[in-house]
């Protein structure tokens, strides 16, 4: 499983590349808010190709219009948000591509999950995969599970019809906000789809430090 936590995500990438090596990746593999971009990238590749950077498309942050720190804050006054969240759709677009989660489990053999909070108290907190949303589109579950709130906004998710066609997931345009608010880790959720008993977290979230027990002795197996 593999936390939020902003820019700390990027640590994920190390932890991945030491099961990797240790040939100990397993196949179901969750992921909230920043651990979601690292989870749809292991799932939607070869592993040759996980981190490949030369492999990874940055034009949306590269040829995104510039704007003055002012205009952003009349934006977050106007609209309650402080980044456009179009600009890290079309980046997740550009490397995970229209795949859903069924086509990535059909292709790649891994169990991708994805939480998303509700954008409200009538819209349920939800663990997308390929049992619960096979037909959703992967770059969509991301974009709604890294909506932090206040930087961006609540945003759809899209998925697949029977025709190739993509359409709104939801038929009365809910949105979604990040992850990791509702369900940072997801361990009952996994528990009851895949009899999950036995997990390895990677926990990048600064706010957990409070709760930590550091007296706790932990031991390879």
């Amino acid at each position: 499983m593999l936390s939020g936590g902003a820019i700390l995500g990027m640590y994920h990438i190390g932890v991945v590349q030491t099961l990797l090596e240790a040939d100990c990746m397993p196949t179901i593999i969750a992921g909230s808010s920043a651990g979601s971009m690292i989870a749809a990238l292991i799932a939607t590749r070869h592993k040759e190709d996980f981190f490949d950077g030369a492999k990874m498309n940055f034009s949306a942050f590269i040829n995104k219009k510039k704007i003055s720190l002012w205009k952003q804050f009349k934006r977050v006054a106007k609209s309650g948000f402080f980044m456009d969240i179009t600009v890290l759709k079309n980046f997740l677009r550009d490397n995970l591509g229209d795949i859903t989660f069924q086509e990535a489990f059909d292709n790649f053999g891994y169990i991708l999950n994805i939480t998303v909070t509700g954008n409200n108290e009538h819209d349920e907190d939800r663990l997308l995969n390929y049992l619960t949303a096979p037909n959703v589109m992967i770059w969509s579950a991301c974009a709604a599970s890294c909506a932090i709130p206040f930087i961006y906004g609540a945003t759809d998710l899209f998925c697949k019809d029977s025709n190739g066609e993509i359409k709104p997931y939801t038929l009365m345009n809910r949105k979604f906000l990040d992850g990791s608010i509702a369900h940072d880790l997801p361990m009952n959720k996994l528990s009851v789809f895949f009899n999950v008993n036995n997990f390895i977290v990677s926990q990048t979230n600064p706010w957990v430090i409070p709760f930590m027990d550091y007296t706790q002795e932990f031991r390879a197996t």
